[in-house]
């Protein structure tokens, strides 16, 4: 027991030991917190105070004088307009003249080149054109080398480049003409193909509908492409044996021209069927729209005479029952005769009744007779 006793003296005087070193911590640290807020002030009383700015508004003055030039007016006016006018012209004089000169050096050296080194020009040039248009341009270079500047007239350009370019004329049109001849006649071949198949089609239209076209037009559309076919066949031949050098023979816009004879041949005969087709489309619509105002109107008569047949069968029922009721009347006036048999008033009934009503309700009406009339 005095050992545990001991025990627990000893751990409560750990534990006080230790609060009193929390204690002390925690005053030293507040101590160290004071000493921070009054350095702090300190330092702030010993820093110097701002100045305080004014703001202060005072109304300026302005003074103002013009230092350049005075505004023209009158003679110097009119002098001054003039020499900027001319300074514009002489502007405008100098770009022609280079733009004349750049196009005119431009163009003769280029033709020189092709008429030296490009085979396509050769071939479709004589040697005697060839020399001449060279020689021409020999004469262009050197006159532009020693003559030529920039207060030479752009008339003299002009007339040098016509020159130049009426020389190379003929020779640049053969040269078209060959470049430009495959792709025209490949077109010609699509544009035969094309009607080939559009006649074979309309003659099958002719057989399945009638009238749609006629065998003249066809028969005039085919004679067309045999035409443009034999022409075709008849100018390459011609074409194969005329040199490259010459004008040839089967031009571009000749073969553009049966191209579009044929085109135009070919658009009148499907302008022609869109035409019939849409008066057939127009006649069908027209026949239809009658049929149905045909049929509404049977219906409409119809119903008229269902109307009139009810109505009429209504007024017959009505006259039965109306008969029917005056029969009892007559037959209680004869309750005093003896002979009752000899009167027979059943068959009389039966006869008025049919002779009003022809429906089948009269064999029903003899029902409604009194039980007077029924023991007779």
């Amino acid at each position: 027991m005095r050992k545990k006793e001991e025990g627990t003296e000893g751990e409560e005087k750990k534990e006080e030991k230790d609060d009193k070193k929390e204690k002390d911590s925690k005053d030293t640290k507040k101590e160290d917190k004071k000493d921070d807020k009054k350095d702090k002030k300190d330092e702030k009383s010993k820093e110097p105070k701002k100045p305080k700015i004014e703001s202060v508004k005072v109304d300026l003055e302005v003074d103002g004088t013009r230092n350049d030039l005075e505004l023209l007016d009158g003679e110097s006016f009119n002098s001054s307009k003039a020499k900027l006018d001319a300074l514009n012209q002489a502007d405008l004089d100098r770009l022609a003249i280079e733009t004349a000169l750049n196009e005119l050096q431009s163009f003769s050296f280029d033709l020189s080149d092709k008429m030296e080194d490009d085979e396509e020009f050769q071939s479709a040039s004589t040697s005697e054109e060839r020399e001449s248009v060279v020689a021409e341009c020999g004469k262009v270079s050197e006159w532009l080398d020693e003559e030529a500047g920039m207060f030479t007239p752009v008339e003299e350009f002009t007339t040098k480049l016509k020159v130049l370019k009426d020389l190379s004329a003929p020779i640049m049109a053969r040269v078209r003409e060959h470049k430009e001849r495959p792709d025209a006649l490949e077109q010609l071949r699509q544009s035969i193909n094309s009607s080939n198949v559009f006649l074979e089609k309309s003659k099958a239209k002719i057989v399945e509908e009638e009238g749609l076209f006629k065998e003249k037009e066809l028969d005039s559309l085919k004679k067309k492409i045999a035409e443009v076919e034999k022409w075709r066949d008849e100018k390459l031949a011609e074409q194969e044996k005329t040199p490259l050098a010459e004008m040839p023979k089967l031009t571009v816009s000749m073969i553009k021209s049966k191209i579009q004879d044929l085109d135009s041949e070919v658009q009148f005969l499907i302008q022609k069927a869109r035409m019939l087709k849409a008066e057939k489309e127009r006649e069908k619509r027209k026949l239809e729209a009658e049929e149905k105002k045909a049929e509404e109107e049977r219906l409409k008569k119809e119903k008229k005479a269902k109307k009139k047949k009810a109505k009429e069968a209504n007024a017959t029922d009505t006259e039965g029952e109306k008969v029917a009721e005056e029969v009892p009347s007559t037959e209680s006036t004869g309750e005093g005769d003896t002979d009752t048999t000899d009167k027979k008033p059943e068959p009389e009934i039966v006869e008025e009744v049919n002779e009003g009503d022809n429906i089948k309700d009269n064999a029903e009406e003899p029902s409604e007779v009194p039980e007077e009339h029924t023991e007779l």
